[in-house]
């Protein structure tokens, strides 16, 4: 073979390479994707549940791009058997997703907070909770019934049954307020709840 054709040949072999790495790369990234995706439709999860996978998925995104820095592919096996890998190509792709989340889901990173108060009350830090809410959950951590309740129902009871309407009104406010931020998820939680207002 003369040497020209055997360059065009080694020049194809490579972008026939490059080509399916990209691919096996992104059938991959997809395939978490497809996980995120699939978490975030199941039925009847209340707001910290809904936050939690995509909070861990930016997480994620962080590792692989510095995985990727450093020529890591452990977590895409497929992508880890191919040669000359474009690691930093992939890096700056990681680098970009993370940007379009972090844009796309802001408005869940603004209100982190308020799902972290909604989500463990009895054990949120008093000081940084909304000034209106400081003094019912100061009662709401002393008080030892609530407490045990807490721990032994699930969530959205704990909210459609606790804290009792006459003595905690700001916080039951503060957790309806935060259920109908997520509209259909929370139409039958929203039904109970008003059975009680």
């Amino acid at each position: 073979m003369s040497r020209g054709k055997k360059q065009k040949v080694d020049a194809e072999g490579r972008q026939f390479q490059q080509k399916w790495t990209e691919e096996f790369f992104f059938i991959l990234h997809n395939g978490y994707l497809n996980d995120l995706n699939l978490k975030l439709q199941k039925q009847g999860q209340i707001v910290n549940d809904l936050y939690s996978p995509l909070k861990a998925f930016q997480n994620k995104i962080r590792l692989w791009k510095v995985q990727m820095l450093s020529s890591n592919s452990y977590h895409f096996t497929t992508l880890s058997s191919y040669e000359n890998i474009a690691y930093a190509q992939y890096a700056e792709e990681l680098k970009l997703l993370s940007e379009q989340l972090s844009n796309r889901f802001s408005d869940s990173k603004n209100m982190e907070d308020c799902f972290n108060l909604f989500a463990t009350p009895i054990k949120s830090n008093v000081q940084s909770a909304p000034i209106h809410l400081q003094m019912e959950l100061i009662e709401i951590q002393e008080n030892s019934l609530l407490k045990s309740k807490f721990e032994d129902v699930e969530l959205c009871n704990f909210y459609t049954k606790y804290p009792e309407k006459a003595y905690f009104p700001q916080f039951r406010i503060f957790a309806r307020r935060l259920i109908c931020a997520f509209g259909s998820t929370y139409k039958s939680l929203l039904k109970i709840f008003n059975k009680f207002q």
